[in-house]
């Protein structure tokens, strides 16, 4: 496994992966069986100059992680693992029924995503693993001058009786607070592309209001905490949207005033932002707390998806 060699395959002109793709090449760069990524489109293929430089370097194996199931039709990626994320969208797109046979038939395939997974399942009548999206690191962001709370409306019903009072509850804990509001909701999640704004790393507080599901490939609360920002979870629900749904790894307990805040009344909402944002110790227990959770959920990603993919590498290496 030492020395393995590493290409991402995806189509970013026509679908966003901009977040899996960050993840997949930081969890791959800190591994220490991994020792080049190499990133190529649809369009490219084997004629890229990058493929070309790794197929020509002697290394001991390479294998291919495609996130677009289009590179199926190629007989390069016969043995690729298709690595299925909530951007590919399975269920918007208009399939022919070549390409639901060539999907169908693809040998080895996972989900970072509840959708595809369910999609896989239903339509393709097939089991399909269902692994935790990777999570990307934030080096080179550097924290806003201006303070800033982050809004992540996770359920559009709960945030239409309350985002009001929200707002004014942050607003209250003193003028020139920035505030940035990502519209999340489960049927119709962010863009990958919303999870790098650089306003978000750092900022003084995420509150998502409503519960953010754990089988997204991005928005997730893991994500949140991996952003360094103190979680104020608003939530009158606490019923998880994918209840029933294994995942490796767990939402946290979420004991108040240890890794992240639970709150369901827009006063102890209020308080809980002001404390959060005026108690710079506490906000950081919070982050440095809520960190150990992020190191659990990168070494479960590391064992569990590099061992998936390793499975008999040398009988499918792209070579």
């Amino acid at each position: 496994m030492r020395g393995l060699r590493i290409g991402l395959f995806s189509d970013d002109e026509r679908r966003d992966h901009s977040y899996s793709l960050r993840g997949f090449r930081d969890a791959f760069e800190r591994s220490d069986h991994v020792i080049g990524c190499y990133d190529v489109t649809p369009a490219d293929t084997v004629s890229h100059e990058r493929l070309r430089e790794a197929l020509e370097t002697p290394f001991s194996s390479f294998g291919g992680i495609a996130l677009d199931t289009e590179f199926g039709g190629l007989p390069e990626f016969a043995q690729a693992l298709f690595a299925l994320d909530c951007a590919s969208a399975l269920n918007r797109r208009d399939w022919t029924e070549t390409e639901m046979d060539k999907a169908a038939s693809l040998p080895r395939v996972v989900a970072l995503d509840v959708r595809p997974w369910s999609f896989y399942r239903s339509v393709f009548d097939r089991e399909v693993p269902l692994l935790s999206a990777p999570l990307p690191s934030y080096r080179g962001f550097a924290p806003s001058r201006r303070p800033a709370v982050v809004i992540i409306n996770n359920d559009l019903a709960l945030a239409g009786q309350s985002l009001d009072e929200v707002r004014r509850a942050i607003r209250s804990v003193g003028g020139g607070i920035e505030i940035h509001e990502i519209t999340n909701g489960y049927a119709a999640p962010a863009p990958q592309a919303a999870w790098l704004d650089p306003r978000l790393p750092f900022a003084g507080a995420h509150i998502h209001i409503g519960q953010p599901p754990d089988t997204v490939s991005a928005g997730r609360l893991i994500d949140s905490m991996n952003m360094r920002a103190p979680c104020i979870v608003f939530d009158d629900t606490r019923a998880p949207r994918d209840a029933g749904v294994s995942v490796p790894w767990r939402t946290p307990a979420g004991v108040n005033d240890v890794n992240m805040v639970r709150t369901s009344s827009i006063s102890a909402l209020g308080t809980a932002i002001r404390l959060v944002l005026e108690d710079r110790a506490w906000s950081g227990s919070l982050v440095r707390n809520a960190l150990r959770e992020v190191e659990t959920f990168q070494a479960q990603f590391q064992a569990s998806f590099l061992r998936r993919f390793t499975e008999d590498h040398a009988s499918w290496s792209l070579v």
